[in-house]
Parts: structure tokens; sequence; C-alpha cells
């Protein structure tokens, strides 16, 4: 939440995308921006628009400044809310949360799903298999190999941070987490420098589980 004297109050959300960490964030390097005339804007398709029409809703404001943030350069723009375009979608956030998630938060059958799945397949809880000398004695590091490359593939894995630990300073630590598995990696650690554009990232025993179930 923000305010000022002339605009009133309203929403602020921020994104720091760790995959254009070194660059300005733009159209080109970030699938959520697009040029529109002489203006790079935030595209009305995508999940974030959405997400940000739904924090004015609930939270009666409107407007919304979306701010992207990197240490090299920003993008900034002020979204008004549209009552009939919230209107549009309202009806569907309804029929989710009645369907899906109460239903969830009432019988967790999901959660109890994932932890058969897990426990029949052998696999090891998150913190358990998280090694904590790793974590005591690795040095975060940053990176000087070419763009976009991970190497040290004849190097012993090991993960660097655990998911609670992060705070404020994991920008400083350049470090990056598996949309899988939910550890963290430093960037020097796997040999990557954070200069690809994507959405997703995937550790190397999750790329290699994801690939062999092909």
């Amino acid at each position: 939440m923000v305010e000022c004297s002339c605009c009133g109050s309203g929403v602020l959300e921020v994104k720091c995308p760790l995959s254009i960490a070194h660059t300005i964030p733009s159209h080109e390097n970030l699938t959520y921006l697009v040029k529109e005339g002489s203006n790079i804007t935030l595209h009305r398709n995508h999940n974030y628009y959405t997400q940000i029409k739904g924090q004015m809703a609930i939270c009666n404001k409107q407007w919304c400044d979306f701010f992207v943030f990197t240490k090299h350069g920003h993008h900034l723009e002020r979204i008004l809310f549209q009552k009939d375009y919230w209107e549009k979608i309202v009806s569907n956030l309804e029929n989710f949360f009645l369907k899906y998630v109460v239903v969830e938060l009432l019988t967790q059958d999901i959660k109890k799903k994932v932890a058969h799945t897990e426990t029949s397949s052998g696999m090891k809880s998150i913190s358990n298999s998280i090694p904590l000398l790793a974590i005591s004695t690795c040095k975060p590091t940053k990176p000087t190999q070419a763009k976009g490359k991970k190497l040290n593939k004849g190097r012993k894995k090991q993960t660097c941070l655990e998911i609670d630990e992060l705070d404020n300073n994991c920008e400083s630590d350049y470090s990056i987490g598996c949309d899988k598995c939910r550890k963290w990696f430093h960037w020097g650690c796997i040999g990557f420098d954070g200069m690809l554009n994507m959405d997703k990232w995937y550790c190397d025993d999750c790329e290699t589980s994801k690939e062999n179930s092909l």
C-alpha cells in the first residue's frame, strides 16, 4: 500500500526478476512487458495484470504502481482499476476458491496425495535432503562464466541455502531457486551467470528427473 498527497492511496506491486539481474528491464528480456507504440507496458493478458486488478479490488483502491527493478534500471507504470474487467474474472475466482481451495483447506487431500507419492517413490523431504555442511561452509561467489551457461558438470552438487534462510541479502548472494524441489543454489556454485531469459529454472537433479519422465 502506498499513499501520496496528490493521488491518494493505492497499491504497489514490485518485481525483481533474477533472470535479468545484470541488465535493464524491457520488453526484449521480459515476457510480461510489451511495446505499444513508444510505450512499454505490462501485457494485458499476463497473470500479473490479473493479479494487480485483484489486489486493487480487494484493497478497494483505484490504481496500482507496477514497478520492475534491477540494479541497472527499472520500469514503472500506473495501472488503473477497471470495474468491468474485475467483474468478468471475479466469478471464476470465487468458483475456484470454493471448489478447490476451501476443499483442500478442509480435507488436505492434495497434501496427503503428495506425501504418499513421495513416500512410495522413496523421495526424501526437502529439509532432510539438504546437506547442512554445505550450507555452513559454502561461500557465495559472483560467476564469471560465459553468458547463459551452466558449467561444473563434474563437480559434486550441493544445496547452498535452505528456503527459510533467505533474507534481504539473498540478492547479493547471487542465488537461484529450483522451481521443482525448492532448493537454492549460489550462481558460482553451479556455474550459472543469471543472464538466461527464463520464467523457470531447474537444478540438474530435477532437470534429469524431468527428462527421464518424458
